[in-house]
């Protein structure tokens, strides 16, 4: 086995990152419990200076950082994907430069990948910080992830760890055409090939802000990740008539143990059921241009 070459390797883009976001991230990451790792942080906004210092005031205490600069703005999905080529481990940890991990993420995703060798991808939950300070629970069974694709993303991208071996067997990579969801772009791929798995803890904290690409390219957010089930749907079919026929998510809304209120979550549509069997509400998403159109079934 060769010792030089380190158990984890943690994959930072970094973009006119806040200065305080930055120390956040990079301090959390050198908290670890895992100590056998690299911090591979390329730079993708070349007239940056202010971050290039900081992250190099963080080289001359630990020898664990590596840090390149593009010298042309590459874009997220080419620098994520210039990143990854970079680092040296099997196992590549997402880090987003404004999130924090917290102190046992790496040993224990690690852990995990290490004890299930057919498994490609895991994440954790994370709790969001600078906004509704709510965890964000993704499921961990592996059927149900990839069912669940049609609701949302399967994990947390900042939480996930990669095993790089098999998304090299897949060819899978970041993609610019799904931009801003070339991370659910990469997890759809992976999870129509191999196994994923979330860990049912919190163990990254991610940053709500106003500057998220999801708050700044909603739009495009909706129609890529539509366009992405629908490629999903064409791969996986059975998975695609399961998620249409019994729905992907669910939530009921009791009185004194009676359910009063069902909310079904479809596909392509939301009902909201009185005492579980009665429809008074149908929000009906249009997949052509990401609107949703509301009917009432019933008044009460």
């Amino acid at each position: 086995m060769d010792t030089s070459v380190p158990r984890v390797s943690v994959a930072l883009p970094v973009y006119r990152t806040r200065e305080k976001y930055l120390r956040d991230c990079l301090d959390g990451l050198l908290a670890q419990t895992e100590t056998n790792f690299e911090i591979v942080i390329l730079d993708d906004c070349p007239e940056d200076t202010v971050a290039e210092k900081i992250i190099r005031g963080y080289m001359e205490k630990d020898s664990r950082i590596i840090y390149q600069r593009n010298s042309t703005n590459l874009g997220i999905s080419e620098t994520r994907n210039k990143l990854m080529d970079m680092c040296r481990a099997e196992y590549i940890a997402v880090q987003d430069h404004d999130d924090i991990s917290l102190p046992n993420r790496l040993e224990k995703e690690a852990d995990y990948l290490d004890a299930h060798p057919d498994t490609a991808a895991v994440g954790t939950w994370m709790k969001n910080i600078g906004g509704c300070p709510r965890v964000e629970k993704f499921p961990e069974d592996d059927s149900v992830i990839l069912r669940e694709c049609f609701y949302r993303s399967p994990m947390g991208h900042t939480t996930a760890m990669l095993r790089k071996s098999m998304l090299k067997k897949h060819g899978i990579r970041y993609e610019e055409q799904y931009f801003p969801c070339e991370d659910f772009g990469l997890f759809i791929k992976i999870a129509i090939h191999e196994k994923i798995h979330n860990i049912p803890e919190t163990l990254v904290l991610y940053r709500h802000h106003g500057d998220n690409t999801s708050e700044t390219h909603m739009r495009e957010l909706l129609l890529e990740t539509d366009r992405l089930r629908a490629y999903l749907a064409l791969k996986r079919p059975d998975v695609a008539a399961d998620a249409y026929a019994f729905g992907v998510k669910q939530w009921k809304i009791t009185l004194f143990g009676i359910p009063v209120l069902k909310i079904r979550q479809y596909v392509s549509r939301t009902v909201v059921l009185l005492f579980g069997f009665l429809p008074i509400f149908r929000c009906q998403k249009s997949l052509k241009r990401g609107e949703k159109k509301y009917t009432k079934q019933f008044r009460i």
